[in-house]
């Protein structure tokens, strides 16, 4: 937040949004924290590749909404590997294999859909937040207060205090991460959403996991199971056939 609140004052970023749009980013700001938290949550049960990919089936929720919603109709590659995400996700719940990766692989997952779901409200809403000018950073802003006070509100319900205790080198990862993904990546996805049609956005950012598997193997030697590897692999399969193909059926051009 502070740098967000530099980066306004030097380009001088002016706020024209109403009111209304200031409560959308906020609500969009706690979505996002619950999604954090149930992914983190994801994280200590089944891995940071299992729990990440997990948390990126938002392309499913997304796009019924979308269909609903925004009358964005999904298009047929999406209709037909819808199935196979479901699929994979199931395969990576383990199936109650004891070689299956995680200290509870089923609570875990179940951890990783509601992530996705808080995902995908997230990404709906931060859509409709944005302001008329185009200015990102001002809906940007809005969105970390509110995501910071319901982080808050959420540790204090479920009884874990926050200790701001500043202990390095661990913070001055956690400033290096906001500097350079919170701000820096959100900033470019916030200038792209508008722009997309919301179920290719979700689509293009579910190359996420893809990384995060190969870092969770490399860094943290987290060994899946066959079912989870081909679990893994099916939805990975079908977020490169939806982003090369589009997900959405394009509109006619009169």
């Amino acid at each position: 937040m502070p740098m967000l609140v530099v980066l306004s004052w030097i380009l001088g970023t002016k706020d024209t949004r109403s009111r209304r749009a200031r409560v959308i980013a906020l609500t969009a700001g706690a979505l996002f924290a619950l999604d954090l938290v149930m992914w983190h949550q994801a994280i200590l049960d089944i891995g940071v590749g299992l729990a990440t990919v997990l948390a990126n089936t938002q392309v499913l929720w997304v796009g019924l909404a979308a269909w609903a919603l925004l009358r964005e109709r999904p298009s047929n590659y999406a209709l037909i590997l819808v199935p196979l995400v479901l699929v994979g996700v199931m395969l990576m719940s383990g199936l109650g294999r004891a070689d299956a990766f995680g200290a509870h692989p089923l609570r875990g997952v179940t951890w990783g859909v509601g992530a996705a779901l808080a995902y995908s409200s997230y990404i709906l809403t931060y859509r409709s937040a944005g302001s008329p000018s185009g200015a990102v950073i001002p809906v940007l802003l809005d969105t970390c207060v509110g995501a910071a006070a319901a982080s808050v509100l959420l540790a204090w319900t479920f009884g874990q205090p926050i200790d701001f205790t500043v202990v390095f080198p661990s913070h001055g990862y956690l400033i290096a991460l906001a500097a350079v993904v919170q701000v820096g990546g959100w900033m470019c996805i916030g200038r792209a959403l508008p722009r997309l049609a919301a179920l290719e956005t979700s689509v293009i950012l579910l190359l996420q996991p893809i990384g995060a598997i190969g870092w969770g193997w490399l860094l943290f030697h987290e060994r899946l199971s066959v079912a989870q590897w081909v679990g893994a692999a099916s939805v990975l399969f079908a977020v490169a056939t939806l982003s090369i193909t589009g997900a959405v059926r394009r509109k006619p051009v009169s």
